[in-house]
């Protein structure tokens, strides 16, 4: 406009292009508004390119990260089962070689398969399944949080030295007391709930207690039956031993299993 306006005051500007300013304006302003319309609609279409683009990339990534985590499932299940059937196997084999020269050895592929088993959970868990770490103790507190809101409020008692534990072993502390945290809501809305996390003698116990309640919820809870199942198979599955039930007035969840290396 400014380079147009210029060339207009010059004294060799034809007067048939425009006589007056008026006339020169209404020659050069719809020029000057098609020119800034065909800039913003090339700036458009730039920016429409680069949000596909950007959608295409995430939707790329998202692929990816979906099928890592389904490699590292499949990884920890077929993996680690016949990790399992070699350590059980390599126990029989000792004990049928018992006094014989190959029942140390027997025994020492036993150990190497139950130690590349636990690896595999300490590397499956920690990495995760997503991409993020799988939930520990550092978690327990907002766990605590979200009950008391819902009217169920929660005592902490975590000894420090828990906080050394392996991810795998604070995945497991997660799981139950947020399993126990759930049935709690559901079984005894209301009551106060007492987690207790202890590390002894290389040894972790788990205790998660509440009162049992006066009177049944007035509207049975919704329950699949499956949560203290799968609370106890994570326990039994790194060799711990799990019971839950009445104890003494309250429904208490009690868990111990190996503390394995601090770090």
């Amino acid at each position: 406009m400014a380079f147009a306006y210029a060339l207009f005051q010059l004294p060799g500007w034809p007067p048939h292009r425009g006589e007056t300013l008026g006339d020169f304006l209404s020659l050069v302003v719809p020029v000057g508004v098609l020119a800034a319309g065909v800039g913003v609609a090339a700036n458009r279409q730039d920016l429409v390119r680069a949000l596909e683009a950007q959608r295409a990339q995430t939707e790329t990534l998202h692929a990816v990260q979906q099928e890592r985590a389904r490699i590292a499932r499949d990884v920890h299940d077929f993996v680690g089962r016949e990790l399992t059937l070699l350590s059980v196997r390599s126990q029989v084999l000792a004990r049928r070689a018992e006094g014989g020269p190959f029942a140390d050895g027997f025994e020492e592929l036993s150990e190497t398969a139950r130690s590349a088993h636990r690896m595999l959970n300490e590397i499956i868990v920690q990495r995760g399944v997503d991409g993020t770490p799988t939930p520990g103790l550092d978690a327990l507190p907002e766990l605590a949080e979200r009950s008391g809101h819902a009217g169920s409020p929660v005592e902490l008692l975590i000894d420090p030295v828990a906080h050394r534990l392996s991810p795998l072993r604070q995945a497991a502390v997660h799981r139950v007391v947020q399993e126990c945290l759930t049935n709690a809501a559901k079984h005894a809305p209301g009551e106060r709930v007492t987690v207790r996390v202890d590390v002894a003698g290389g040894r972790l116990g788990i205790t998660v207690r509440n009162a049992l309640p006066a009177t049944r919820p007035a509207t049975a809870p919704v329950s699949a039956a499956s949560g203290t199942t799968g609370m106890a198979e994570r326990i039994r599955a790194v060799g711990g031993a799990f019971s839950a039930g009445p104890a003494d007035g309250a429904y208490e969840v009690r868990a111990c299993l190996p503390a394995g290396e601090l770090t």
